[in-house]
């Protein structure tokens, strides 16, 4: 995912809109021994003082990262920084792993409320099946109800031995039924099939579909946006 021109205008103070303030934030990289950039992470320290005493919060606006390492070296620096009390990261990832790093993993608090930055609509569905990974040696034949009429239908998933998958409109029996808006829950793995089932969103045609959709779609993470849109 890449950001257009305007995005980083407004994230580097290019651009403002009218009569909102700018305050240049603090900007790091962490690097691997080949010198290759693997995370980055900018905020702002806010300096308030209370009573005499620091009551500092550090807002994270970017805390990105493409290995485990890179993560845990920028929340090492972020609960480093002198005279912060809080940390507020307004768009984290849902399954950081940042609690674990804490003596007191109660101390991390979620936010009230959310933000909602990922929503998909599934337009090519061969196009977007084939596109992700997935366990080998599993078939899955899929009854979609697409009211647009643009994945309706009923598909076959295979996965092959090297986790690729190969999407197939059929004409024989489903395993499960479900609408686009679900389908399109499973394939980012953030939901699970046994759970739309559950809550009537899914029907399990040939028993046991729902637990073999539950390990076709899972993922190690958790699917995540760091951007608004």
């Amino acid at each position: 995912m890449s950001r257009p021109e305007w995005s980083w205008r407004r994230r580097t103070g290019a651009a403002l809109l009218p009569g909102e303030e700018w305050e240049a934030p603090t900007v790091l990289v962490h690097r691997d021994g080949a010198g290759e950039v693997r995370g980055l992470v900018t905020y702002t320290v806010d300096g308030k003082w209370s009573d005499r005493v620091p009551d500092a919060t550090l807002t994270v606006t970017d805390l990105v990262a493409t290995t485990a390492q890179a993560r845990r070296a920028l929340w090492a620096h972020l609960l480093s920084v002198d005279w912060v009390r809080r940390i507020e990261v307004p768009d984290a990832a849902p399954d950081d792993p940042l609690p674990l790093l804490l003596r007191d993993p109660r101390a991390v608090r979620p936010l009230p409320h959310p933000a909602d930055c990922l929503w998909l609509r599934l337009l090519d569905l061969p196009a977007a099946l084939t596109a992700r990974a997935y366990p080998p040696g599993l078939r899955l034949a899929l009854r979609v109800a697409d009211p647009a009429g643009h994945v309706d239908g009923v598909w076959l998933l295979r996965t092959g031995a090297d986790g690729s998958a190969e999407v197939t409109p059929d004409g024989g029996p489903a395993d499960l039924a479900l609408d686009a808006a679900a389908l399109a829950a499973l394939h980012l793995g953030g939901e699970q099939a046994s759970r739309l089932v559950a809550a009537g969103l899914a029907t399990e045609l040939t028993p046991g579909a729902a637990r073999r959709a539950d390990t076709l779609f899972r993922t190690t993470a958790e699917p995540w946006c760091p951007d608004h849109f």
